[in-house]
C-alpha cells in the first residue's frame, strides 16, 4: 500500500481537542481523512482510540483549527477564515486501486475541496469564478485587490480564498 490515510503524515501529532465540552491539550491525534475519524493515543499503552465523532466539536493539529460541521455534509473542516464570510477547506483521501505486473496496489490520494459559508449557506469553491460569483456585489473591486496584491488563484487556491474572505469583509464591515 502507497501512503497513509492520515492529514499530512504518517505519525502521531501533538495537537489539543474540545470532546464532550472538555478541553484537553498536548495530547497525540491522527487525524484519518480517508474515513474521517480522530483517534487518540491511550496515554502509556500507544493503543489507538477512534474518538465517537458526534462529541468532538474542534481541534487543533499542525496549528490547524478543525471543526466539525453538518453541511454541506456532516465531518471535519478546517477552518481556514472565520468572519463575516467563512472559509473552510475539506480534506480527504481516497483509494485507488492499480493492477501492475500481476498484482493489485492500493494508493491513498490526497485531495481537497473549498468552501464559502455566506448568510448560512455552503458554496463549494472550484475557481476563481466560482468564488467571486459568491461575493458578487465585490466583484469588481476585488479583482483589483487580487492583482494588485498579485495574488493568483490558481497558485495556491487556499490563501487566494482567504485573502478574498478578509478583502470582502473589510469592504462590507457596518453594512
Amino acid at each position: 500500500m502507497d501512503g497513509f490515510p492520515y492529514y499530512l503524515v504518517d505519525d502521531w501529532q501533538i495537537g489539543s481537542i474540545q470532546y464532550d465540552n472538555q478541553f484537553y491539550d498536548n495530547i497525540d491525534l491522527l487525524l484519518d481523512i480517508a474515513h474521517d475519524h480522530l483517534i487518540v493515543e491511550s496515554a502509556g499503552t500507544n493503543q489507538k482510540i477512534e474518538l465517537i465523532s458526534e462529541k468532538i466539536q474542534s481541534f487543533i493539529i499542525n496549528n490547524q483549527l478543525f471543526v466539525r460541521l453538518q453541511s454541506p455534509d456532516v465531518g471535519f473542516y478546517c477552518q481556514v477564515y472565520s468572519g463575516e464570510l467563512k472559509i473552510y477547506a475539506k480534506y480527504y483521501k481516497t483509494v485507488q486501486e492499480k493492477i501492475q505486473d500481476k498484482s493489485i496496489t492500493t494508493e491513498f490520494l490526497s485531495k481537497r475541496k473549498l468552501y464559502i459559508v455566506k448568510n448560512k449557506i455552503a458554496h463549494t469553491v472550484i475557481s476563481k469564478g466560482s468564488a467571486l460569483k459568491v461575493l458578487r456585489e465585490n466583484k469588481g473591486e476585488i479583482n483589483k485587490f487580487l492583482k494588485k496584491e498579485n495574488i493568483s488563484f490558481k497558485q495556491d487556491k487556499e490563501y487566494a480564498l482567504l485573502k478574498m474572505a478578509e478583502y470582502y469583509d473589510q469592504l462590507n464591515a457596518g453594512k
